[in-house]
């Protein structure tokens, strides 16, 4: 039997100087086609914890977190999607960058104030 060779890839160069700064990941919003296989999934593989669910929506989070959830999972009959991602910054001045940012790219960013 012949070992089948890895292929390596490449990788794209380092954007050492980016229009602002993420510090970290922070929360995800997924839209998906059965609740109770996400959340399967995402307790029993993934490790992450239920923290609260609500009729079709549940909220996770990791053992270490101290925010109510950093994953929404809400029950949908159509295309599961995600629904957003969103980043933590160091500061404001780097969240204004980051709203900046958006805008030049044509999208239309919002501040939100939502729980949690």
């Amino acid at each position: 039997m012949t070992a089948t060779p890895f292929q390596a890839i490449s990788l794209p160069p380092p954007v050492l100087y980016p229009p602002f700064n993420i510090t970290r990941a922070s929360h995800y919003s997924l839209s998906v086609s059965d609740l109770e296989v996400s959340l399967r999934f995402y307790c029993g593989v993934i490790g992450l914890m239920l923290t609260e669910r609500v009729g079709d929506t549940a909220y996770l989070r990791g053992a270490e977190e101290s925010c109510h959830h950093s994953l929404i999972l809400r029950q949908t009959m159509g295309l599961a999607e995600c629904g957003a991602i969103g980043f933590c910054v160091l500061t404001e001045a780097e969240l204004d960058k980051a709203y900046d940012w958006a805008v030049a790219q044509g999208l239309s960013p919002q501040w939100l104030d939502v729980p949690f």
